[in-house]
């Protein structure tokens, strides 16, 4: 045991399993592969439906979004730009179809108005498919992205910098927000990506600066859940840095909480704001406050590893039978291997989502054994020398 051991994959996902993986990992790759459990089809992005939008017409032509970021998105821009473009002439058309008598097609007979429309429509779409084609035939290098990704690269390389968002932008572990295909947020490891249906805004990390500036509370409800508030985060450089342009992005209020555990440099408050907690993060708190008043379990600092769930914390619990004999509770003779936030998400979705009321006396399962566990067996863990 102990020695690394290599892991085969081809077809589509391959590219996830690539370089030196924790043994968790595996498993949640897999999921999002397969497109089960957490990645099912209703949420995984290669199955959102979007009608008939310009990603889904154009999608031999954008390519992989998962797979080439940056190149999608000039290539999507470019596309968008062309096609808007054309609509004022579009119209034209259609009012010249469905309206014979305005005799639109004759254009000697037109009068001010429409020759003022019709000449500008003509001229707007001109100028932008020749924007576009000074795009293309110069490589993209004078492309908005492209510019932006230039302040940000040390050899003056845009495409090393665009391989470096495109192998994090890869990565299952990255945090989303938004449900528009053209208003997306995404934040990895080291980037900041705001998705527009004009523009994308890139940034790193390490030179952002992530206020929270106001709430907006709505009463509309988004993939089954009730979203009661949206928070609005500016983005700006550090110390005046003018690398790139200060934006704004929105995070639902019960996605904050997985926004700031990722993005890890501290988020400023610009004014008095309550953020709105979800069902699982009150009743992690108070999770949290029954363990602290249970029965405490003593470890040697040696003895413990990683949480297996999140990979960041050291494991903080340890399942201990202590709710008397008359219990259907069993004895768990697993090691310690969750941290306490890891046990209280996995109590929470494992009960009954329609009847919260009922989790504090319900029982679970653990994750590793399967024994039946309920939350006087959850002991906190207090390291001894």
């Amino acid at each position: 045991g102990g020695e690394d051991v290599s892991i085969y994959a081809k077809g589509p996902m391959s590219h996830l399993f690539e370089g030196t993986v924790e043994q968790s990992y595996i498993a949640h790759a897999m999921a999002y592969s397969a497109c089960i459990g957490p990645f099912d089809k209703s949420t995984h992005p290669s199955f959102v439906s979007a009608g008939f939008s310009i990603p889904t017409l154009f999608s031999s032509i954008l390519g992989s979004e998962e797979l080439y970021f940056v190149h999608y998105h000039i290539i999507r821009i470019c596309i968008t730009v062309l096609i808007h473009s054309f609509l004022p002439i579009g119209y034209y058309i259609f009012i010249g179809l469905c309206l014979p008598e305005l005799s639109l097609f004759n254009f000697n007979s037109l009068n001010l108005y429409w020759s003022i429309y019709l000449t500008f429509s003509v001229l707007f779409f001109i100028g932008i498919c020749t924007f576009v084609y000074f795009w293309y035939m110069n490589s993209f290098e004078c492309h908005p992205i492209v510019k932006q990704l230039k302040k940000f690269s040390q050899i003056n390389s845009w495409k090393h910098v665009a391989n470096e968002i495109n192998l994090e932008f890869r990565r299952f572990d990255k945090f989303t927000s938004g449900h528009s295909i053209f208003n997306r947020f995404y934040l990895t490891d080291n980037w900041i990506l705001k998705v527009n249906l004009y523009s994308l805004n890139v940034c790193p990390t390490s030179q952002a600066d992530i206020s929270l500036i106001s709430a907006v509370d709505l009463d509309i409800v988004i993939d089954g859940q009730q979203s009661r508030q949206m928070l609005n985060l500016l983005v700006k450089p550090l110390d005046d840095d003018k690398s790139f342009k200060k934006f704004v992005f929105r995070v639902n209020s019960f996605e904050y909480k997985d926004f700031s555990d990722k993005f890890t440099r501290p988020i400023r408050l610009m004014c008095d704001i309550i953020i709105k907690q979800s069902l699982p993060e009150l009743f992690l708190d108070a999770f949290r406050e029954h363990v602290f008043s249970n029965e405490k379990n003593l470890q040697k600092r040696e003895d413990l590893d990683q949480c297996i769930g999140c990979m960041k914390k050291l494991a903080d619990v340890k399942l201990v039978k202590q709710c008397g004999s008359n219990s259907d509770c069993r004895s768990c003779m697993c090691r310690p291997m969750w941290c306490l936030e890891c046990m209280g998400k996995w109590f929470a979705y494992r009960q009954n989502q329609s009847e919260p009321n009922t989790w504090l006396s319900s029982k679970a399962s653990c994750p590793t054994c399967r024994a039946t566990f309920c939350m006087l067996d959850v002991s906190h863990i207090e390291i001894f020398e």
